[in-house]
């Protein structure tokens, strides 16, 4: 039997969507590639006739939009409940699949039932850790622990009964193996994928500095607006967000910062390369994309020193850390720019160096065959 891979979609999440938040050609690429390795690909997604939409740009991908086969309820728990009978709906259908994935933690019960239906491997992908990242964001008391019991309930069940588990770093894979009962043989640690551009040499003489990636509290911008409020310097935005929290930083911003918007994940690295200094300032990250667009751009990265970033930014090396205050941020910036162009070229070259060897495409898909396999 070929291998034939299902992909099931983040719970209530739709091909459609993917495409609005400018997703869907970088999530889809890695299976292109299988495909071309012989690989059969299916996707569960919980869209409606409109994902039969994108057909052309899947090439090859076959899908299964939830809606079209069932009707979908307006009433939020009766569609949740419903999903928990999606496995058996499908049983026939899905008979040539040899392996199931995750997309995402959240809709896990789907893929874990089906396992057991039409008995087939599961890999349970978690590029964001559900526990974890809902413990560290929730602010009342319901969310902290009924929520979070939940979610715990939900990865113990997960993790136990997948025959592989799918983390995108080390911090992660330290965190679940403290908290469940996981044998370490059955993770795989597989970062998220890039496609490589050529190597670059970078005029530094232009002090324009990026942000690129969501906007939203995590990412602290707040700290970034009021530095760079009272500098000298230029610091463009890109980015999607909550359209009331967006404007509200726009507010206490000055001229020198201009928000761009959002931008499909196809410009993204064409973007990055027009700048020289690449920022981010997040209290805390999983698997930071932008910020390995950045390092794989060549562009020279400063960034906070906090969990996900220094686990891929060796300070003075590939790119430089900072400390959360302004203190730090400041005497950061200014060692950056105060530095010759030919140790910028250096920190240049050794970033895109570690991208390679760690996001191409390539090595990625090396690592989700053997996974499979």
């Amino acid at each position: 039997m070929n291998n034939h891979i299902l992909l099931t979609f983040t719970y209530g999440v739709s091909l459609r969507r993917w495409n609005e938040l400018y997703l869907l050609s970088r999530e889809i690429l890695i299976y292109k590639k299988l495909i071309e390795k012989g690989f059969q690909v299916t996707l569960l997604t919980y869209g409606n006739s409109s994902d039969f939409d994108f057909l052309d740009e899947l090439e090859g991908i076959n899908i299964i939009p939830v809606y079209t086969l069932i009707k979908r309820p307006s009433n939020t728990l009766f569609r949740m409940i419903q999903s928990f009978f999606i496995p058996f709906m499908l049983k026939k259908r899905l008979r040539s699949i040899t392996h199931i994935k995750t997309n995402q933690m959240n809709g896990a019960w789907v893929a874990i039932i089906l396992k057991y239906v039409i008995s087939r491997k599961l890999i349970v992908r978690c590029g964001y850790e559900l526990l974890w990242n809902s413990w560290r964001e929730s602010k009342g008391i319901f969310d902290k622990y009924i929520i979070c019991l939940i979610y715990y309930l939900l990865e113990f069940f997960a993790f136990s009964c997948a025959d592989k588990i799918s983390l995108t770093n080390f911090g992660d894979k330290e965190f679940i193996q403290k908290r469940y009962p996981v044998n370490k043989k059955k993770i795989s640690i597989i970062r998220n994928f890039l496609s490589m551009p050529k190597k670059r040499n970078i005029n530094f003489n232009d002090k324009k500095f990026v942000y690129l990636g969501r906007i939203d509290k995590r990412k602290n911008l707040e700290m970034l607006i009021e530095y760079f409020s009272h500098s000298s310097l230029l610091l463009d935005i890109y980015g999607y967000g909550e359209k009331k929290y967006v404007n509200s930083l726009k507010k206490t911003s000055s001229e020198n910062i201009c928000f761009k918007g959002g931008v499909d994940n196809k410009h993204v690295i064409e973007i990055l390369t027009s700048y020289s200094y690449f920022l981010m300032a997040s209290f805390f990250e999983n698997n930071p994309k932008a910020l390995m667009e950045a390092m794989a751009a060549g562009v020279i990265c400063i960034a906070s020193n906090t969990f996900g970033v220094k686990e891929l930014i060796r300070d003075g090396e590939t790119g430089f850390l900072f400390n959360l205050d302004s203190e730090s941020l400041d005497e950061c910036i200014k060692k950056v720019i105060a530095l010759s162009h030919e140790e910028l070229i250096k920190v240049s070259q050794a970033s895109q160096r570690f991208a390679k060897e760690n996001f191409s495409i390539e090595s990625v898909l090396t690592k989700e065959i053997e996974l499979y396999n």
